[in-house]
């Protein structure tokens, strides 16, 4: 559609400036914005304008005559226009000629799953996503971060950015320190089991009570024995451990989730090799911060934060903030000319001052964007479910993966815009009926079209036949509409990227097998294929119709592709089918 789009743009602008020219209007009319947009109904056409409403008062003309006017010098019958109508106050609508859709849908057909992709563009982006705290499994919270941040780099790349994906362990925290004692008290506990001369350790006020915990003491003790219980507590060791457990396990759970990172970068190498004391140096080079009462400050309120932020605590030891800093600083000295992360929504406080110690150091505080992913809240027969990773009260998203599927997770999460809380539907969610869950419905979209194809074989048809297909017999409304929305892909694609939205890609496949799950119902009388048994009555118009099913099976793949969701061949049909 958007080489449709701009064809239609171009003889829009045309007719404006013959208007202007003929009617010596205001040259700087032509200097406005000309654009078309989606009509909410179809009705009132493919594309519509509002030129003239906004140009009117500079023009000093009503906007309906100079709607009229511009509608005189459109090319009506030619080239990619079909009909223009004047509607309402001023608006102008525009229907796309036939011929230039049956043209759109061979543009789909040869480029196949290339349809839609964007061109090349210049600047490497480092995406950081999920970015779990080491201290436990993952739980469906870190999923949907996982999903979205997954999501967007595919559509990041498919339409044509470079992008490099990045997990940030935050190994170097009081978190770790906590997960390390927790896992000391646990495994103590185990050891006094076999040897009551041992002394007993307290848990730790803030430590973490999940039975995961009671695990790694168990490994813990099936891999040291009882000689570090008798040695005493070494914290790092412990740490080191902790983590180590931890991040096996997440990698894993993000593995089963379709997700994969290009590295995985720890914070407490950027304290080992110096990076974060280099960070505060060159702030301090550039005399942005100070000392207070034994801590060391950075100046962030000279760039606009709302106070000044403590990278050196009174008692020597750096904030998380000072990490953090130097971790963005460190993506930039890599090589990267845009950072994005994707962060929890209670961290929204926060991407001020990273973004203001960002220009310190002298970027723009536009070259990091911080997208927000609302929390996710999980709900069995109607009543929501109390979690709390702390306590140990909560639902990891390997259960979640295990008790839905990966494909149905992914859905969920990506379904709505990330700065939208979700209830996630346990009930709903684990329905295989089409009819019930709507990611089983776009997934058996896409098996339906393949079980069309199964069919075809038995007249013979294969994909090879599409060669012929020339779209001139798809007459139906259901059927140019299907071909109006897969010729508008790469638009979809385009808008999803430069946004950020992912669920943008999850609504238009959703729209998209509404119509064409519609189309194939209400077209019994009159089917894609013939009845077992019957003769192709026109071979023609059928292969016209197989050539629309194709185009939709691969944008509907690509969407799910774009997703991380699994494209299935064949599904059990819904019982009335």
């Amino acid at each position: 559609m958007l080489l449709i789009k701009s064809e239609l743009l171009e003889l829009l602008r045309n007719a404006v400036e013959q208007v202007v020219r003929e009617n010596n209007l205001p040259v700087e009319i032509l200097d406005r914005p000309l654009t078309l947009e989606v009509p909410k109904m179809p009705e009132h056409g493919d594309f519509a304008t509002t030129f003239a409403l906004a140009a009117a008062k500079q023009a000093r003309i009503n906007p309906r005559e100079l709607a009229q006017k511009i509608l005189d010098r459109l090319p009506v019958g030619q080239g990619p226009l079909k009909s223009a109508e004047l509607a309402g106050p001023g608006f102008i609508n525009l229907r796309i000629a036939d011929a230039s859709l049956a043209a759109g849908l061979r543009r789909v057909l040869d480029a196949g799953d290339d349809w839609g992709r964007g061109a090349p563009v210049a600047g490497r982006i480092n995406l950081e996503f999920v970015s779990a705290n080491p201290t436990g499994p993952m739980h469906v919270g870190h999923g949907r971060g996982a999903a979205v941040g997954d999501a967007l780099a595919r559509i990041l790349r498919f339409g044509g950015r470079e992008v490099f994906t990045e997990y940030y362990v935050n190994d170097a925290g009081r978190q770790v320190s906590h997960l390390a004692a927790s896992i000391w008290s646990r495994y103590i506990d185990l050891c006094r089991e076999q040897d009551d001369s041992i002394e007993a350790v307290p848990f730790p006020e803030d430590g973490y009570h999940g039975g995961y915990v009671v695990d790694f003491a168990r490994s813990y003790l099936e891999r040291f024995g009882l000689a570090p219980a008798r040695a005493g507590y070494d914290a790092a060791a412990m740490k080191a451990f902790g983590v180590e457990l931890a991040m096996a396990e997440i990698r894993t759970t993000l593995e089963q989730f379709n997700v994969r990172f290009d590295v995985f970068t720890s914070e407490a190498t950027l304290h080992d090799d110096g990076a974060v004391t280099r960070a505060m140096d060159l702030l301090a080079g550039k005399g942005l911060t100070y000392e207070q009462e034994g801590a060391l400050f950075f100046a962030a309120t000279r760039f606009g934060d709302e106070k000044d932020r403590v990278m050196i605590r009174a008692n020597g030891e750096p904030t998380y903030f000072a990490a953090d800093i130097a971790y963005h600083l460190h993506k930039f000295n890599r090589g990267f000319d845009q950072l994005m992360d994707i962060w929890g929504a209670d961290h929204h406080g926060y991407i001020s001052r990273v973004k203001c110690a960002l220009e310190a150091f002298g970027y723009r505080q536009d070259q990091l964007e911080v997208l927000l992913v609302q929390f996710v809240s999980l709900v069995n027969q109607g009543e929501k479910l109390a979690m709390g990773k702390r306590s140990g009260n909560f639902v990891t998203l390997q259960d979640l993966i295990d008790t839905v599927s990966c494909d149905v997770t992914r859905w969920f999460f990506l379904a709505k815009t990330h700065d939208v809380a979700v209830d996630f539907d346990l009930e709903v969610a684990t329905s295989a009926d089409p009819r019930e869950n709507p990611a089983r419905y776009v997934q058996y979209g896409h098996a339906r079209a393949c079980a069309i194809w199964r069919r075809a074989a038995m007249w013979n048809l294969t994909v090879a036949d599409l060669s012929s297909a020339d779209f001139t017999r798809l007459a139906a409304p259901e059927e140019q509409a299907i071909a109006r929305m897969l010729l508008s892909y790469p638009e979809l694609v385009a808008d999803a990227a430069a946004n950020c939205l992912p669920h943008r890609v999850a609504s238009y496949a959703l729209d998209l097998c509404r119509a064409f799950h519609s189309y194939y119902t209400r077209f019994k009388d009159d089917p894609i294929l013939p009845r077992s048994g019957q003769e192709l009555a026109d071979r023609a118009k059928t292969i016209d119709r197989l050539g629309l099913v194709e185009a939709y099976r691969t944008v509907l793949r690509s969407c799910l592709s774009l997703l991380g969701i699994t494209a299935p061949e064949a599904m059990t049909a819904p019982e009335e089918e």
